[in-house]
């Protein structure tokens, strides 16, 4: 199972509908049928609003090998619970257009940079 069939997984499991689900995400529903359909990618701010909204475990996401349900939830025992990131994914989600846009495509720069950093050493 792949992050955008997962992803489709935790909406039902939610017993949500994509609008509903989106809207819990700061995300519009057609980009939630995109992710599900994994015609865009899935994006670094995106599985942290997951994991702090639907306690959904980055591992578990990010691993197609990783099928097992029970797997899905973030062990909270595993590390300390950051309470300042799930305050800035509260105020990611209420930022208005064009301030939403201009955080996520910071919060993904750094990611990226961060990933490419740990790659080069």
């Amino acid at each position: 199972m792949n992050a955008f069939e997962k992803i489709r997984l935790i909406r039902q499991l939610n017993k949500l509908t994509q609008t509903e689900f989106g809207d819990s995400l700061g995300i519009s529903k057609a980009t939630v049928s995109n992710l599900e359909k994994g015609k865009v990618p899935l994006p670094p701010y995106f599985v942290l609003l997951l994991k702090h909204i639907y306690n959904v475990d980055p591992k578990w996401l990010q691993d197609d090998s990783q099928e097992e349900l029970d797997n899905r939830f973030y062990d909270k025992d595993r590390e300390v619970e950051n309470f300042e990131a799930k305050a800035l994914c509260e105020k990611l989600l209420s930022l208005e257009e064009p301030y939403d846009v201009l955080a996520k495509n910071t919060i993904e720069q750094f990611y990226f940079a961060q990933q490419k950093q740990k790659s080069e050493k």
